[in-house]
């Protein structure tokens, strides 16, 4: 747009008089939707005041995300963190693409958020490949995940995997009850404390 308005300037000042034919402006014709006439009644209109602010501007996003709980919409900049992490969670899952890779969103989404991205968890990964790191074992398990693997630190100090399956693998369900559950008797406890 810019080169095509810079250039319609030159021709308007210099170009009509040494070359006369005038180029077809493609961008610029494209831009203004218009007709053969509504460009020339542009190009009349081109003078460096003009050419100057269509050089100098900056397109502003015009996106207007918000947050819905239940019945209630609530402005993104007005949103608590949390909310906001879900609305852009909720939007990246439901985007077609390459893989989405989510470092422990449960840092600020409470469980009932969780429980909704679990069930978008299913559909979502039909349409991309999706990655979660996370300590949450509704997250890998309420979301059905075909591979889980489980990271510690090796005798060298790096990160090595301790291991890596499918969601029934008992080795996998042991690490899973044991690191997110916080283990068999906290499992239990939770149980034994609200029936379920």
């Amino acid at each position: 747009m810019r080169a095509d308005c810079l250039a319609a300037l030159r021709w308007k000042y210099v170009g009509a008089a040494l070359a006369g034919e005038r180029p077809p402006y493609a961008t610029l014709a494209r831009t203004i939707c218009g007709t053969e006439k509504t460009l020339v009644q542009c190009l009349e209109l081109i003078d460096p005041p003009r050419v100057e602010a269509i050089a100098l501007a900056t397109p502003r996003p015009d996106i207007t995300l918000s947050y819905c709980d239940g019945e209630r919409k609530i402005a993104f900049e007005k949103a608590s963190e949390g909310q906001r992490a879900a609305a852009l969670l909720f939007m990246l899952l439901e985007q077609p693409g390459g893989p989405l890779i989510v470092d422990q969103p449960e840092g600020d989404l409470d469980n009932k958020v969780i429980s909704v991205v679990t069930e978008k968890l299913h559909d979502a990964k039909q349409r991309r490949q999706i990655i979660f790191a996370s300590h949450n074992a509704n997250i890998v398990v309420n979301g059905s995940s075909e591979l889980v693997i489980s990271m510690d630190l090796g005798p060298d100090g790096k990160r090595a995997i301790h291991c890596a399956g499918a969601i029934d693998a008992a080795v996998v369900c042991a690490t899973i009850t044991a690191t997110m559950e916080g283990g068999e008797k906290a499992f239990r406890d939770r149980k034994s404390k609200y029936g379920y």
